[in-house]
């Protein structure tokens, strides 16, 4: 069951939907006959029927969340905007698809329980580095107030040479002068 809107905003929603798809369908270049696409299209519909592999023209609609030029696999849906996921290096570079692509996959299918206890790892993991760097960022503020309560409530005489220590503040032509204050 799916969520219930008034018929005023799913039909907005499905006009918006519809509008996403088109606008990324003319962003593909479909009629590529690159044997790659083919190959591992088929591949991916193997998984599951609504994945397929595609590659992003060089000039694109705006807006459309494609990397110009790159593989992509779409995932298709009925009634929600279409994904497409870039195939791409480590660093974002462009990369020619290869077995990655369903190593990918495999890693990010969380219907599999050793991919949600890597999740939850994971999450346990970033949780208690959080909470270090909270614990961490507490120490440092405590010992700048234990600094700045102590220069604030400790008399201490500077021992270097740069600037004499006196014990008046008006200037040393004043203090000759004999003016007092």
């Amino acid at each position: 069951m799916g969520l219930v809107l008034p018929p005023r905003l799913t039909r907005e929603l499905a006009e918006r939907t519809a509008s996403y798809n088109a606008d990324l369908l003319a962003s593909l270049a479909l009629d590529d006959p690159d044997p790659l696409l083919e190959r591992y299209s088929e591949q991916l519909r193997r998984i599951h029927p609504r994945l397929i592999m595609v590659r992003a023209r060089e000039q694109i609609v705006p807006g459309v969340a494609l990397r110009p030029g790159y593989y992509h696999i779409l995932v298709r849906t009925d009634s929600a905007p279409w994904n497409a996921i870039p195939i791409e290096g480590e660093d974002g570079e462009f990369v020619v698809p290869t077995s990655r692509v369903f190593q990918r996959l495999a890693e990010g299918d969380m219907r599999e329980q050793r991919n949600l206890e890597r999740w939850a790892r994971n999450q346990e993991r970033d949780h208690a580095a959080a909470e270090r760097e909270k614990a961490h960022d507490r120490e440092e503020r405590r010992d700048h107030l234990k600094e700045l309560v102590n220069a604030y409530t400790r008399t201490s005489v500077s021992m270097t040479n740069a600037r004499p220590w006196t014990q008046n503040t008006q200037p040393p032509a004043n203090r000759d002068a004999g003016e007092r204050r």
